[in-house]
């Protein structure tokens, strides 16, 4: 889908990488195992919408960039220490 979008082939998308076009090819099919990083930089070359690359990433068993900054943000942190005491007031009670 993301190379549809860009109009790029495995092969071109390999050479901006500075991947082997095999590799690529592996990758797409899921027969070979991906870093972050670079999941992440193809994401950036082929210019992918933010909802697709969280669907890549999420389906490489990553979060998106946009879910890392919402997880990692002052107010999500906030919100889960809420949650956290809330839960264990809410468990102490039914004891």
């Amino acid at each position: 889908m993301a190379m549809r979008l860009a109009n790029v082939s495995e092969s071109e998308l390999a050479r901006q990488a500075g991947i082997n076009s095999t590799s690529i090819g592996k990758l797409m099919k899921g027969q070979r195992s991906v870093k972050d990083e670079t999941l992440l930089r193809l994401c950036d070359l082929m210019q992918t919408p933010g909802w697709l690359e969280e669907r890549i990433m999420n389906a490489a068993g990553y979060s998106s960039r946009e879910q890392r900054h919402f997880v990692e943000g002052e107010t999500a942190i906030l919100e889960a220490e809420q949650r956290v005491e809330e839960e264990l007031e809410r468990r102490t009670n039914q004891q």
